[in-house]
């Protein structure tokens, strides 16, 4: 019997993967081949598969006409691992797989210990070659049955429970409650014994934009809030973690007496930190926070509830999950923070990533949902298999640690094996990162390698904003750091903040000097025009020295954004975003949909106009995209020209989605993730083609003409139904 190509090619990608999952324990060796065995009924390959060196699961790999269960399969396979003392089997046919013990006797039908998923993208009939999404999905497979071996080695057994984002929700949301209130009267009562501790702890919540008025309950419940998000995000990436680093010690607190539970947990954090080279483990100062007995007893049953789940198959997305609704609304609208639809994320990341070689920026990255769903896009739909390259297209930036902590986590999760897994994710305000700065990461992680801050800081050739001195580790030596420069990014994506810069002004006194200091320096020589001056002297001086084609450097410290101080922040953003952005390059971001009617929103549609195509706003008509956002959000798509015909020669598109998006984009982005990019790929191309002169309307109707203020080129107005 000819064997099917994409046999051959599975059991290839079987060795890779399960041969060199060291870092598990796991090697692989004795592969054997029969085209027609008996009993089986058709081609079979097979591999011994070791932990720690010992012949643990043999493996069987046939074609998908055959079927998993079938007896003659099983009994051929038991055969062979009875005969080398094997006490597990894995059977597959490329699209179903099941882990079992190997039978006792001839006949014996023991339980699976697991049944996969089916793989429903591989046919069932005979096929060519394996197209590059089968590809990924069966090293994904071989990857989730080497966790699996490794857990089944360590634990002797597959009893664990998946955790879904209720579980955690809810578990967790518990814990929160029984935490807050007896950690915030402990640290009232260290604040007024320990006068140096709370210098400290005043000066990290500076860092953190937090006023730190010490007496202040609005200052305690902030840093206690914080300091438990903090640690519950740490325990649950351990756990996860510890999947793949099974040398790691287990996180077992019970039996453990009430002061001893945090000691533990810090050692288990500080040998996770040798291995963690993003180091979410690191100790801040807001760590230190003294839990009582009662909060010491919640964290400790708090993770022995964990212990019965299985993190080595925690769904991507849980993490974000969680973190969107642990958090209360009240809060999340106080950092003017929203967490964005996936489908519309989908949609906003269709339109600015087209490319496999696209280098991907989030201003205001949040839990990294954006980075996230671009690293699928590259993966599965532009090509780009390699995990290294991919993390070093993807870039991030926040100012809130938790939140930041979380992206890396997330990206960092994508594939915990890889040496290179080195997620570019900077813990700092936006507005202090500078187009070509470097920026400096922890290193790539050894027992031997001193321990290293977490996520991103400035290279020591840049100083802070504002003014100041870096410090680094190892004596200001920073031996091991990598220094990465910032590149220009193909697409720029994100949800920028729902807050007034005044308000922030209010918390941080000179911080609209700041940001505007920081749009002068990126944009004052290439666009005079969207700068003006107090004095009329100065005004007049610069005009002259513009018309003679002077040196306008003097003048830098003199002008200011035409940019209205009542202006909500994102106004500023897209202007500091813009300066990282290449020709041709693309942005798309949610924002309210004010800039469009209101009197600041002119400096930036102005900027806007001069310096990019409007490919398409877009807002819905049908369903609120932010069900806890109290305002109306549009989503704006521009391409970076420099060229003004160019500009005024392309049309603006305003476009009305009339349907909800789960409609337009019914792919599962789990099931169906091929099919979903593809999908969106013709709805984007639907909406570009509207304006052009062979467009077609079929479902994009035309709708009453739309005013955007100044606009040189041509409206095009449509709807999406």
């Amino acid at each position: 019997m000819q064997p099917d190509p994409r046999l051959e090619e599975t059991f290839i990608i079987f060795q890779e993967r399960l041969g060199t999952a060291a870092h598990l324990g796991l090697s692989a060796d004795e592969p054997f081949a029969s085209d027609d065995p008996v009993g089986v009924g058709g081609p079979l390959r097979a591999l011994t598969l070791r932990v720690q060196g010992t012949a643990f699961a043999l493996l069987g790999l046939t074609v998908p006409t055959i079927a998993v269960d079938k007896a003659g399969l099983i009994e051929y396979l038991a055969r062979r691992a009875r005969a080398r003392r094997i006490p597990y089997l894995i059977v597959s046919n490329l699209r179903d797989a099941r882990l079992l013990p190997v039978p006792a006797r001839p006949g014996d039908a023991p339980d699976s210990l697991k049944r996969y998923s089916p793989l429903y993208q591989i046919a069932t009939g005979a096929g060519g070659s394996l197209s590059p999404p089968e590809r990924i999905s069966l090293a994904d497979r071989a990857d989730e049955i080497a966790a699996d071996l490794a857990a089944l080695h360590r634990d002797g057994s597959l009893d664990l429970v998946i955790p879904d984002a209720d579980f955690f929700v809810g578990r967790l949301t518990r814990a929160v409650n029984v935490l807050k209130p007896a950690v915030k009267q402990a640290l009232r009562t260290k604040l007024g014994m320990d006068p140096a501790f709370g210098q400290e702890l005043g000066e990290w919540a500076v860092r953190q934009g937090i006023p730190a008025d010490l007496r202040s309950d609005d200052f305690i419940e902030a840093v206690v809030r914080q300091a438990i998000y903090r640690l519950l995000g740490k325990i649950i990436f351990y756990q996860s973690l510890r999947r793949a680093a099974p040398h790691l010690p287990s996180m077992d607190l019970s039996g453990l007496d009430t002061g001893q539970v945090l000691p533990r947990l810090r050692d288990c954090f500080a040998a996770a930190h040798k291995i963690d080279y993003h180091a979410v483990f690191r100790e801040d100062v807001v760590d230190r926070l003294p839990f009582p007995a009662a909060a010491s007893a919640e964290l400790r049953d708090l993770v022995s509830d964990l212990n019965t789940r299985d993190f080595a198959h925690l769904p991507q997305d849980v993490v974000g999950a969680v973190f969107e609704r642990l958090i209360p609304p009240e809060d999340r609208h106080a950092l003017g923070q929203y967490f964005t639809p996936e489908p519309l994320v989908d949609l906003i990341v269709t339109f600015c990533v087209r490319n496999p070689d696209d280098a991907v920026l989030d201003p205001t990255c949040g839990t990294g949902t954006f980075l996230i769903r671009a690293y699928d896009r590259l993966r599965t739909r532009l090509g780009v298999h390699d995990h290294s390259r991919l993390l070093s297209q993807l870039w991030g930036v926040d100012i809130a640690p938790f939140p930041a902590e979380l992206a890396t986590i997330n990206l960092f999760r994508q594939r915990v094996d890889d040496p290179g897994n080195f997620p570019r994710i900077l813990n700092q305000d936006f507005f202090a990162i500078v187009p070509g700065g470097t920026y400096r990461f922890p290193p790539l992680k050894s027992p031997n390698f001193p321990a290293t801050p977490p996520v991103g800081r400035r290279s020591p050739d840049r100083a802070p904003l504002g003014g100041g001195r870096e410090t680094l580790p190892n004596n200001g030596k920073g031996e091991g750091w990598i220094d990465e420069p910032i590149p220009t990014f193909d697409a720029i994506v994100g949800n920028f903040p729902y807050i007034s810069a005044d308000r922030i002004e209010r918390a941080v006194k000179g911080y609209r000097q700041i940001v505007a200091r920081r749009l002068t320096q990126d944009w004052f020589r290439a666009y005079p025009d969207g700068f003006t001056f107090k004095r009329k002297a100065d005004e007049k001086q610069h005009r002259l020295a513009r018309q003679n084609g002077l040196d306008l450097d003097a003048f830098l410290e003199k002008a200011s954004p035409i940019i209205s101080t009542y202006a909500d922040l994102y106004v500023s953003l897209f202007w500091h975003a813009a300066a990282f952005l290449k020709e041709g390059g693309r942005m798309g971001i949610v924002t309210s949909n004010a800039w469009l009617d209101v009197g600041y929103g002119y400096a930036l549609q102005r900027f806007l106009l001069d310096h990019f195509k409007i490919v398409a706003i877009l807002e819905s008509r049908c369903e609120p995209w932010f069900l806890q956002a109290a305002v109306n959000t549009v989503v704006t798509i521009v391409e970076r020209c420099s060229d003004p015909a160019e500009r005024d020669a392309h049309p603006a598109r305003f476009v009305k989605v009339k349907r909800p998006l789960a409609e337009l984009i019914p792919w599962d982005l789990r099931l169906d993730a091929l099919n979903r990019w593809t999908g969106l790929d013709g709805l984007v191309g639907r909406i570009e083609a509207v304006g052009r002169p062979a467009m077609t309307r079929t479902s994009l109707l035309p709708t009453r003409t739309t005013t955007f203020a100044s606009v040189p080129c041509a409206r095009v107005c449509c709807a999406i139904r």
